[in-house]
């Protein structure tokens, strides 16, 4: 590849220089695009999912701090009606319905222990329960996840036991009999205030915006750089045309030798190394010695042939010079 940036004419240099760097300004230029337009979706998701996940926890607050406490009172200890006092049943539920009507999105309440098997956290969800265990002061992570073949922009929470939860969380002897009916005595119990219960999180889906963003800067790429490639066609032409053409007429009188053919030195070296400014610099090289040699020319004393008497030199060609000379016999100027 190097070959073809160093041999050839100047025109040829002139456009693979141009479209080199021209292929890099596209890249650049649509890098630039997609990270912009990868961070305005990164946003807007974000935005989805904290609004969404405030609404989750808006409705898991008001079970927890009206629904719950109203049906205690109506009801014996005993009693459990999951429709009506579980803050995950009831949000999960919500969270369903709200699900068929924006597909995609995902919200999940999930547990290493939870009286609901369908709450059990995944592996991924289980570091994230023990990243909020290491560290209590953490109450928000966000970040795109990889789920199968789909990417999710996720928000998370902790939730945490508070003392009113104890009844239902705490030892399965005191809990509601309905509830253990339910789900057993094993998942779900044994907490006590303060630790962590678990997981709230929601998934915006962003597949198929990034798809269409990478498909736009790729567009955009070639675009860019077939606007400008025939740009650079045109300024080529251009540039042949009023740089190039006057170079090569120059080059080409500069080199003429006796015979009116490009002398060896005028011409292109065999290999192909040299454009039309290297052989311009070797013709006003040639010229130059030429020059300098006619300087040291005049500096010469008269030199005597046959009856005349040569003096300074006149005009400098490629091959031979004129110089003043004198007729001895008649001393009338003559040529030489």
């Amino acid at each position: 590849m190097h070959n073809y940036f160093a041999r050839g004419t100047l025109r040829t240099k002139f456009f693979l220089w141009s479209a080199a760097v021209l292929v890099i300004f596209g890249l650049v230029v649509s890098m630039l695009y997609f990270q912009h337009l990868k961070r305005a979706v990164m946003a807007e998701s974000l935005q989805k999912s904290e609004l969404i996940l405030q609404e989750v926890e808006a409705i898991r607050a008001y079970v927890k701090e009206e629904l719950r406490p109203l049906m205690q009172k109506r009801f014996s200890r005993d009693t459990f009606i999951i429709e009506a006092m579980s803050t995950t049943f009831i949000s999960r539920r919500i969270m369903e319905r709200f699900g068929e009507s924006m597909p995609g999105f995902v919200y999940r309440r999930v547990s290493v222990n939870p009286h609901n098997p369908r709450n059990l956290a995944d592996e991924f969800e289980e570091e994230m329960i023990d990243w909020f265990e290491a560290g209590p002061e953490r109450r928000f992570w966000q970040g795109v996840v990889q789920k199968g073949d789909e990417s999710f922009f996720v928000s998370m929470v902790p939730d945490y036991f508070e003392q009113s939860c104890i009844l239902c969380h705490g030892d399965p002897a005191a809990a509601p009999l309905t509830l253990v009916e339910t789900y057993g005595n094993d998942g779900g119990f044994r907490f006590k205030a303060g630790d962590l219960a678990g997981l709230n999180s929601v998934a915006v889906p962003v597949s198929d915006p990034l798809k269409k963003i990478k498909r736009l800067s790729m567009g955009l790429f070639v675009g860019t750089v077939t606007g400008t490639l025939a740009l650079l066609l045109l300024f080529n032409l251009l540039f042949n045309r009023l740089v190039i053409s006057r170079l090569t007429r120059i080059m080409d009188d500069l080199a003429q030798g006796e015979e009116g053919e490009p002398t060896s030195e005028g011409r292109r070296a065999v290999d192909g190394s040299a454009d039309e400014l290297d052989n311009l610099k070797t013709s006003l090289g040639q010229l130059n010695r030429y020059v300098q040699a006619a300087r040291k020319g005049g500096g010469l004393e008269p030199n005597v042939i046959g009856p005349y008497v040569v003096g300074r030199p006149l005009v400098a060609g490629t091959l031979s010079w004129v110089y003043q000379a004198r007729d001895t016999r008649t001393d009338e100027p003559a040529v030489s």
